[in-house]
C-alpha cells in the first residue's frame, strides 16, 4: 500500500509494509530534483535518513531490470 502526494515543489510518497515487519518509507522528491528516502529507526528513535539525485533513483529502478554488471546511463541533448 501507499500513498502520494503531489504539489507544486515536490511529490512526497509513503510506501506502508503491508505485512507490518518494517516501518514505513517515505519518499520526498523537491523542485530541485533531490530525493530525501527516509524509514524511523526505532532503536535509535531517529529517522534513518539519504539523499540522492533524481538521475540516481532512476539509475537504481533501471539496474533492477538489467543482468549483473556495470552499466553507464547516458543523457541525450534535447534537438
Amino acid at each position: 500500500m501507499f500513498t502520494s502526494e503531489f504539489g507544486p515543489n515536490f511529490a512526497d510518497v509513503i510506501v506502508i509494509d503491508d505485512n507490518g515487519v518494517f516501518e514505513d518509507a517515505n519518499m520526498i522528491i523537491t523542485e530541485d530534483s533531490r530525493v530525501f528516502i527516509r524509514q524511523w529507526d526505532d532503536g535509535n528513535e531517529e529517522y534513518q535518513i539519504i539523499c540522492m539525485s533524481y538521475r540516481q533513483l532512476n539509475e537504481m529502478v533501471s539496474a533492477l531490470n538489467q543482468p549483473a554488471g556495470v552499466y553507464q546511463t547516458l543523457t541525450k541533448e534535447p534537438k
